[in-house]
């Protein structure tokens, strides 16, 4: 599948506002994961080609990148919050997004 989906990235239009801010449309579909004092941490958001993947992996810069769940190494990563603190994630936790079609 890896072959017909296209590259993470050039959904980041379609998917984010801002840094750290999801799309009204990506956020209704998405399945966040948010520390304790809601800062989100990552999302999932399942489409058309797979489920994809925005998280807060690193302290430099704004931190944030996606990719697909299907080439992520682990799905229990670390990111990165605001408050300052480093949390791990588990993106196969419970909660199935709805799918988002993207033309």
């Amino acid at each position: 599948m890896t072959g017909s989906r296209p590259p993470a990235d050039t959904l980041l239009p379609v998917m984010v506002e801002k840094p750290g801010k999801l799309t009204t449309t990506a956020a209704l579909r998405a399945v966040p994961r948010r520390c304790p004092r809601r800062h989100l941490l990552a999302a999932v958001i399942r489409t058309v080609y797979g489920s994809w993947v925005y998280l807060r992996g690193d302290a430099v810069g704004d931190g944030w990148r996606c990719d697909w769940q299907a080439d992520l190494d682990s799905q229990i990563v670390d990111a990165w919050c605001t408050c300052p603190n480093t949390w791990t994630v588990d993106l196969e936790a419970p909660g199935t997004p709805p799918a988002l079609a993207i033309d």
